[in-house]
């Protein structure tokens, strides 16, 4: 869904995917994925604050400051 454009949907598997597998490895890619999903989809208010929850929870996550700050620069 996510690679075929149908971001609304991704954004709803993406979502219960965190909440079901929590502490999975690879939930740190799902929130980058969850995060612009909802940027494709014009809700950046959203995906900043997704954003802002990865990197709060893994700083050491260097991929979500560059989608931060991407976000923050298109917004002016």
């Amino acid at each position: 869904l996510y690679r075929a454009g149908q971001y609304a949907e991704a954004e709803q598997f993406y979502r219960k995917g965190l909440v079901r597998h929590a502490s999975h490895p690879a939930r740190i890619s799902a929130q980058l994925d969850l995060a612009y999903c909802l940027f494709k989809q014009k809700k950046i208010t959203e995906a900043e604050q997704a954003l802002r929850t990865l990197v709060s929870s893994h700083p050491e996550q260097r991929e979500g400051y560059i989608r931060l700050a991407r976000i923050q620069y298109w917004l002016g």
